[in-house]
């Protein structure tokens, strides 16, 4: 790893309050780009655990991850999420409840750049040790709705198929967006919505591992999420993507506002694009969707309707990601493509990243560099500044990858920020600090 002065580029310090790769105390910010791609560049993890959580010999796979501060959250092919803490290396807390794989992670806040008792296409309540309590969130903030019911199971004798760590109750309550925006500004970097086989949506507590609310959100397995400030967008094995408000209160309707429909096959992958202005002034939220009939979908979300579809791939489409309004998507295929949501589906893609040789299953990217993961067992990072100044004549031509970072199995997932790279494998999850 290249060697920096400590004096002139301290390193940096995470915490829960605050976004991804901001800086604590006086220390002004550092643009870490040139160690990203640089070709001498091979960073040491600073984090780095092998996922034999249950015992010595059985591994448990990582099927996501999401970080934000000193937190590292994990989910497993288990039935479990773990959260970390990155500085200690150490997991103070493992949340239960679902009961398949974990296929899917996001912070509350982090929107993108079987329970007991089901309600078709809503919210699962998890059984209350008090049939005739009920909580009054107009009253009351998201906070002290949570004592309410840990004072509540405290004093009654509870149990409950759904196990949670470090309480003997496990109750749901519905809090709307303006009660988490009045709430203190730390409670949404303590939560977590997840996604699994299970076809449930659960939106978790992580200081106390306390479920909050369950939807009942598909027909088929979970896929992945995306957060919007006061949407929730799930997509499935079922070709759909429903959208759920999350200002939901009691008496409200528990179903999804809108589904999109389109795809004909299982959607692998979403991620939120930035809005759009139309000519007429109008605000367009949009979407982006990568399936198993191997297209690329923009959508409309108020509208319900897709805006444009990119052909490419010969196999699903495994990830996806987005920049301004650049997409980038990972396949089965093996390959990566470019697209520029500005020209449309039809003009093909941007460029074509083609070195991986395995199937490409998560990618990420930013304004000048893409991050991909793959069977392969390497992390691949590519450099787009060459983008800016491409002509026509370029169009659909590929690039160099310009680092390789070796793993010991397959690449299940990644997240960068501004310094750090997580990675999750067969039996390892490790994190990369580009800042020192």
């Amino acid at each position: 790893m290249m060697q920096k002065d400590e004096t002139t580029s301290p390193r940096m310090q995470y915490s829960l309050d605050t976004d991804f790769g901001d800086f604590l105390g006086e220390v002004e910010p550092v643009n870490y780009q040139d160690n990203w791609l640089n070709p001498s560049c091979y960073p040491e993890p600073i984090f780095d655990r092998f996922t034999n959580w249950w015992t010595s010999i059985h591994f448990c796979p990582v099927s996501c991850l999401q970080f934000r501060g000193n937190t590292l959250a994990s989910g497993s092919i288990e039935k479990v999420i773990k959260i970390w803490d990155i500085n200690l290396i150490t997991c103070p807390n493992t949340l239960f409840g679902h009961e398949g794989p974990i296929r899917c992670l996001k912070f509350e806040g982090s929107h993108d750049q079987s329970a007991n008792t089901s309600k078709p296409n809503g919210i699962v309540p998890e059984q209350s040790p008090d049939a005739n309590h009920t909580s009054n969130p107009s009253s009351t903030n998201i906070n002290e709705q949570i004592q309410q019911h840990k004072d509540l199971a405290a004093s009654k004798e509870y149990s409950s198929n759904v196990k949670t760590q470090n309480l003997n109750a496990n109750t749901v309550f519905n809090t709307s967006q303006s009660q988490l925006a009045n709430s203190n500004p730390t409670v949404s970097n303590d939560l977590i919505v997840s996604g699994a086989d299970d076809f449930r949506i659960k939106l978790w507590q992580l200081s106390s591992g306390y479920p909050l609310l369950t939807l009942k959100a598909h027909t088929d397995r979970v896929c992945c999420i995306a957060l919007l400030p006061n949407l929730i967008l799930s997509g499935s094995g079922d070709t759909n993507v429903n959208v759920w408000k999350r200002s939901i209160a009691p008496g409200s309707s528990t179903a999804p506002i809108s589904t999109l429909k389109g795809h004909k096959g299982s959607i692998w992958c979403i991620a939120v694009a930035d809005e759009e202005q139309t000519p007429e002034g109008n605000t367009v939220r949009r979407v982006v969707t990568g399936s198993a009939d191997e297209t690329v979908k923009v959508w409309d979300i108020e509208r319900g309707t897709v805006i444009n579809t990119m052909v490419g791939h010969k196999i699903s489409v495994a990830s996806v990601g987005v920049y301004g309004d650049r997409i980038v998507s990972g396949s089965l295929d093996r390959s990566i493509m470019i697209w520029d949501m500005r020209q449309g589906g039809q003009a093909g893609p941007v460029r074509k990243l083609v070195e991986h040789t395995g199937a490409v299953g998560c990618v990420q990217m930013d304004d000048v560099k893409v991050v991909s993961g793959s069977a392969d067992e390497c992390v691949k990072i590519w450099d787009l500044r060459t983008l800016s100044s491409s002509t026509q004549a370029d169009h659909g031509t590929t690039i160099r990858s310009v680092n390789t970072i070796r793993q010991d199995t397959a690449v299940a997932c990644l997240q960068f920020d501004k310094a750090r790279l997580a990675v999750g494998t067969r039996k390892k999850l490790k994190m990369f600090d580009y800042s020192i």
